[in-house]
């Protein structure tokens, strides 16, 4: 996650809020602008102005679309309070659209006595028969036991993928 660049998010990339949110930021107002007095008379300096955008989902769990939401404000260095507290609605990021997800298979939860389990040893594979002693079973506890070696060698290769970024 790289962090708020605002020449990024005025040329239109999308910024992520604290919350998790997308949003964009529209506009900067030129200095001196006042975009807000509170109702007491306090003059905050929101300089940039934008919207966020939330996925909606229906009662059932499918994507109806987004919505999005043009009343966002925040301070130049990406805040949205004026009184220096941290807000759910604070830039916090660029937006990273990215991500990896990588699908591994489950490490074992139990296992009978008498069957052949995987395990990752240092650098290599190896097996054993389970026999249920202390060792083992905390080696069960600890996931570190899978049903073939083919389980096992992809903990294995996401983790050299991991070492070598």
């Amino acid at each position: 996650m790289s962090k708020f660049d605002l020449a990024r998010a005025l040329a239109g990339e999308p910024v992520r809020l604290r919350n998790g949110k997308k949003a964009f930021v529209a506009h900067r107002l030129p200095e001196g602008v006042i975009n807000r007095v509170s109702e007491e008379g306090c003059v905050h300096d929101f300089a940039l102005l934008g919207y966020t955008v939330q996925m909606m989902y229906s009662d059932e769990g499918s994507r109806l679309g987004y919505r999005f939401s043009f009343e966002k404000a925040w301070k130049i260095d990406g805040r949205e309070l004026s009184d220096g507290n941290i807000g759910d609605e604070d830039i916090v990021a660029m937006w990273n659209d990215n991500i990896v997800k990588v699908e591994l298979p489950r490490p074992l939860e139990t296992a009978e006595v008498g069957q052949m389990v995987w395990y990752v040893s240092g650098e290599r594979i190896d097996w054993l028969i389970y026999q249920a002693n202390i060792n083992e079973a905390l080696m069960l506890e600890d996931a570190r036991f899978f049903a073939t070696s083919d389980d096992a060698c992809a903990w294995v290769d996401l983790a050299r993928r991991v070492r070598e970024m």
